[in-house]
């Protein structure tokens, strides 16, 4: 009854906890953020003017207004037609008319081009809603203006020779109630849309000639109708979005250029004109390779325009009579160049590229692999490059990749020549771009079904199939050249096929450190963090810029944006403005830089790893302006002299509040830990009889109390010491960051698997504690059993140490059921001798040599199948955290092994006594018992140092030999608990909530074995321990049907015979085994821990 209310009381504690952690999660749980206005539609706009939001796509809202006038449909669509539709009461004017009647009400005005794609997929319908949102942003919050109208699109048309365009676009005005703003460089600015489709390949003659035109229309009109002339507006353009069309304008630039040299009627361009290229990433270098080739090609055939050409760059001093044309072109081209990512040319046009260009996008990627131990110009480490094939972006960006993961070796001169045995070791597999299979036709929003099921069948627009098949063509390619890919690379244009590429992957090839390019918020959604956590971003910006610039704008969806903020800032002329009377103040980096601070930023690529909430900032990447060479910076951001980078990252502040948040909690967890461990030492140090435990040992000096506080005191002061390289190495920017529960950090990993460690060795010394004590109250019973009993020396003989290194894998034997038996048979000893034999063989020293040997033997397993299966890459970065990490993990798995082929041993002896008991109460072969019929046990005439004689009392050997049975197997089986907690905080140490890394599948076979044979032993001792209760009380029942026995000693033998049943007869719920094996699986396992550690504490 006792035992049952102790059962009652253990279960409290996680009955109590249930319910709170229950509570907790219905008060902390949130509502999903739905929005309760009325869905009003896509095709909302009706036929008087353009209804459209600040965070709508502009052509989207135009072409739904053209769908409801059908006169303003037809109006765009002949380039003849006269007749202009109304809108917003007036007729449609065109551009110079806009343009001039403006600038002559708001002088000075900026217009701000901004090209956007064309076409109404997802894809293109998503880019317009972000440039459009961005650019409002800048112009509106930061610098303070005000659209002239917030949910309405201006309309306006262009004629050209061949088509009449359609533009949209808005005016923003300048506040004049906000006191601080002691002045600006333009009263008003209007944003004009210009779709990219009207463009085409002659991009920058009809971009330049379209702002001549509003130029000249500008001037006009000041001069007919003002007698005060106002100045013509300035103007700016931000794009192209495309890789292809920003080299298509390049090109076009400097054949303008070379014909201005060449032909000095050649008619030049009037207006100045500043494009911002915030979304190119095209390399430098490939830009430059395809303007050359296409200026060669030109020239190579025709001999005056060549002639004509390099007298001009002589002219110059560019060339000699001796450089022929391709270096001619070459030194033409870096006269152009003054800046790596800027181009001066003629007419006062110039190009300033915001973002960085691939070269550096990969050049940062390949050193964050490095810095994680994957070269991927070394063969051990081969890397797979998935891209777009359609898409110049996806051409370059392996090529990109290659020349920068071969500058160290090919260097910089000749990374360009990447021949095809380096294009093997990279490899590269290709889709076409849009996988989902939306079109301009079914889609108009820029999300897709995260539901979509990859499995389906090869039909219709969708790719799933081909994704789908993919993963078995990179199985096979890992099978060709017998290494797994240590990288896998998602590199493409939209961000929904990296999803799905990374849905498919993520899972079957769990063992790769998964990159991919440019940041996206898409990549942090909660229903894709599974498949994105510990994803690895290169990316030229974060989702927003510093607090100083971002202002009260939240953050960005993508890099882009964060780009095209930037850009817009820099054409208002944002960073001239005067605030509070001060100008407005950048970081510390020489007063030169405070005007144009571009320069700076655009050298540095941003390099994130993905968490469970959002990105952490790993490190920034350095590229040189004249050679491209780049390095890490390993210095904090804020004093590099950057002005544009990700807010919540870097704040000094708001990362040492994160620490002050974190540090404590840990220190706490360690504490608490540290004093369980102690209390549960001091507890069993206290309870157990060392006294009669050492003299049982053969020992007087209590060495192996000495030993286990020794080896406790020694896995404190290891664990100490991996508390300090923690402390060093996270706080250097080229190794693992410390985080608690970001999910991209393994350092509570590493801080779990070195308490397990601990955890261990504390398991081991508490199981030989209360193994030793039950042998001790066992040999109680067994003296009681005879009269005069005189204790015997259990010290183990000396023997030679070569003797003892050869019985030490031999004696590894004895744990296989059939070969526990060792020198003369059982047989021909009688119980006496067996029981000494058994206390010998279960002494420490016997058990640590046995549990060490067998450990050695699985480990020799795991060793030889990870020759097989490929250990698993080392997550951490930097090698002293590798070096630190890969210590911690491997004396984890040994402290996991030891115990497991401890606790192994404990239940191997125990079922060889047992076996022994259960044979001498059959009477098989038993020296002791006279006959299979008598009831009375009698002792032969070998003599025993125990005693002359035995206790022949009726049903005495029964009972008590059943009594050392059930304490046997009550002392063995709790012990079952400890590798199960051992397994289940390594379990836990490599939860997504820590950090991702791969479970080697060999120590997972080599685990399986051992517990495999750990639970089939625990079901066998606890069967032997119930046959053996059985077997006594069948004797005794034997014994009380003969009139001739004592009744007395028989029912006092009964009734002890009953009490061991209650004890030793579990239910499937209290079953030690049953809740070893749920601790693992979670669920109630978790508070049958809590079960176990609870009565310590309380004790």
């Amino acid at each position: 009854m006792a035992h049952h209310n102790d059962s009652s009381s253990g279960l409290l504690l996680p009955n109590l906890l249930i319910i709170i952690m229950v509570s907790w999660g219905i008060i902390s749980s949130s509502e999903p953020l739905n929005t309760s206005r009325p869905d009003r539609g896509l095709h909302a706009n009706n036929h008087t003017h353009i209804s459209a939001r600040a965070w709508e796509d502009p052509l989207t809202a135009l072409e739904h207004f053209l769908d409801k006038n059908d006169r303003a449909h037809t109006f765009f669509s002949s380039h003849n037609e006269n007749d202009a539709p109304r809108v917003d009461g007036k007729p449609i004017a065109s551009i110079q008319q806009t343009i001039a009647e403006w600038n002559q009400t708001m002088t000075p005005t900026l217009g701000l081009i901004i090209t956007v794609p064309d076409g109404f997929s997802a894809k293109n319908t998503e880019r317009r809603r972000r440039l459009r949102y961005s650019a409002l942003a800048a112009i509106s919050e930061s610098a303070s203006y005000i659209p002239e109208q917030g949910s309405q699109l201006h309309c306006s048309y262009y004629d050209t020779s061949e088509t009449r365009w359609a533009i949209p676009y808005e005016i923003i005005n300048a506040t004049h109630t906000v006191w601080e703003w002691r002045s600006r460089k333009f009263n008003s600015v209007m944003i004009l849309y210009v779709n990219e489709g009207y463009l085409e390949e002659s991009a920058y003659h009809q971009l330049r000639t379209f702002v001549d035109k509003m130029t000249l229309a500008a001037e006009s009109c000041t001069k007919h109708e003002s007698s005060k002339p106002s100045p013509p507006p300035k103007f700016a353009i931000i794009g192209p979005t495309s890789s292809g069309q920003y080299d298509n304008i390049v090109s076009d630039a400097t054949f303008h250029d070379i014909k201005r040299q060449i032909e000095p009627d050649e008619p030049p361009f009037k207006t100045a004109v500043t494009m911002y290229a915030s979304m190119p990433t095209r390399s430098t270098n490939q830009t430059r390779s395809y303007v050359q080739r296409r200026i060669y090609d030109e020239f190579h055939n025709t001999p005056q325009i060549r002639q004509s050409f390099m007298a001009a760059i002589q002219r110059q001093g560019l060339a000699t009579e001796k450089t022929n044309l391709w270096n001619g072109i070459r030194n033409y081209w870096s006269s152009l160049s003054k800046h790596r990512y800027d181009l001066n040319f003629a007419d006062s046009f110039l190009i300033k590229r915001l973002s960085g260009d691939d070269f550096s996008i990969c050049s940062a990627l390949v050193a964050e692999l490095k810095n994680r131990g994957i070269d991927p110009s070394s063969p051990e480490s081969p890397v797979l490059l998935i891209t777009e094939y359609d898409t110049l972006y996806g051409k370059s960006l392996p090529q990109s990749f290659r020349q920068a993961a071969w500058s160290e070796t090919l260097g910089q001169d000749k990374r360009n020549q990447v021949d095809i045995k380096h294009e093997q070791q990279i490899r590269t597999i290709t889709y076409l771009n849009g996988l989902d299979g939306q079109t301009n036709h079914n889609s108009h929003s820029g999300t897709t079904d995260k539901n979509t099921d990859l499995s389906e069948i090869p039909w219709g627009n969708s790719q799933y199939d081909y994704v789908r098949r993919l993963v078995s063509r990179i199985r096979d390619l890992e099978t060709a050249q017998g290494k797994r890919f240590a990288a896998i690379g998602v590199l493409g244009s939209d961000v929904y096929d990296k999803l799905l590429l990374l849905r498919a992957l993520r899972k079957p090839f769990t063992h790769a450190q998964f990159f991919t390019t440019d940041m996206d918020a898409t990549l942090l959604s909660p229903k894709e963090r599974k498949y994105t956590n510990n994803l690895i971003v290169a990316s030229p910006y974060g989702l927003s810029l510093r607090n100083a610039l971002q202002h009260t704008i939240p953050p960005f969806r993508d890099t882009y944006q964060t780009a095209t903020y930037l850009a817009t800032l820099e054409a208002i002329h944002y960073f001239s403005m005067v605030r509070h009377g001060e100008r407005i103040k950048l970081p510390p980096d020489g007063e030169e830089r405070r005007r144009v601070p571009l320069p700076a930023e655009r050298n540095v690529v941003r390099v994130y790893e993905l968490g469970r909430q959002a990105p952490r900032l790993l490190s920034w990447y350095q590229v040189d302006d004249v050679s491209g060479e780049g390095a890490p910076i390993a210095s904090d951001p804020n004093d590099t002299g950057l002005v544009a980078f990700p807010g919540w990252e870097e704040n000094s502040a708001e990362k040492e509040l994160k620490a002050q948040h974190a540090i404590p909690f840990f220190i706490f967890m360690y504490a608490f830990f540290c004093i369980l461990i102690i209390s549960l030492g001091k507890r069993g140090i206290k309870n157990h009889p060392q006294i009669e435990i050492s003299r049982l040992s053969g020992k007087t000096s209590y060495i192996w109390t000495r030993a286990a506080l020794a080896s406790l005191f020694g896995s404190f002061v290891l664990l100490t010491t991996l508390f300090y390289f923690i402390h060093s190495l996270s706080g250097n920017a080229s190794e693992e960051p410390f985080a608690l529960w970001a999910g991209i950090s393994i350092w509570p990993s590493a801080v779990i698997m070195a308490m397990t460690s601990t955890l261990c060795v504390y398991c081991v010394w508490k199981s030989w504690f209360d193994i030793q004590s039950a042998q001790l109250r066992c040999e109680s019973q067994f003296l009681s059993l005879f009269e005069n009993p005189t204790p015997v020396d259990h010290k183990v003989e000396a023997r030679p140490r070569f003797h003892q290194l050869q019985i030490l894998f031999r004696s590894a034997l004895v744990w296989f059921p059939f070969m526990i038996s060792s020198g003369k048979s059982a047989k021909e000893d009688n119980l006496p001798t067996l029981w000494h034999r058994f206390l010998i063989t279960g002494s420490q020293s016997q058990r640590l040599l046995r549990s060490f040997a067998f450990t050695l033997i699985l480990a020799a397993f795991y060793m030889a199948m990870t020759t097989y299966w490929n250990s698993p890459i080392n997550p951490a970065r930097g090698s002293g955290s590798r070096i630190c990490f890969e210590w911690v993990r491997i004396s984890s798995w040994l402290c996991q092994l030891f115990l497991l082929c401890y606790v192994l041993d404990a239940h191997l002896l125990s079922l060889r006594i047992l076996q022994h008991i259960k044979q001498w109460l059959r009477g098989y072969n038993s020296p002791y018992i006279t006959s299979e019929k008598s009831t009375q046990p009698k002792l032969t005439s070998n003599h025993h140092p125990y005693a002359a004689e035995a206790n022949n009392d009726p049903g005495v050997w029964e009972s008590q030999l059943a009594q050392i049975a059930t304490a046997q197997v009550r002392a063995t089986c709790p012990t079952v608990y400890y590798p199960f907690i051992a397994i289940f905080l390594l379990i836990t140490s490599r939860n997504a909530i820590f950090d991702h890394f791969d479970w080697p599948l060999s120590l997972t076979l080599v685990l399986a074995f051992a517990i495999v044979i750990l639970v089939m032993i625990s079901i066998m001792l606890q069967h032997k321990s119930s046959s053996i209760l059985s077997i006594a009380r069948y004797r005794v029942t034997l014994a009380l049907l003969n009139d001739q026995c004592k009744e007395a000693p028989l029912q006092k033998a009964s009734k002890i015979l009953e009490t061991s049943k209650e004890r030793t007869s579990l239910g499937i719920i209290n079953n030690p085994l049953f809740k070893a094996i749920l601790l693992p699986l979670g669920g109630t396992g978790i508070f049958q821990l809590i079960e176990i550690i609870a009565p310590s504490i309380k004790g």
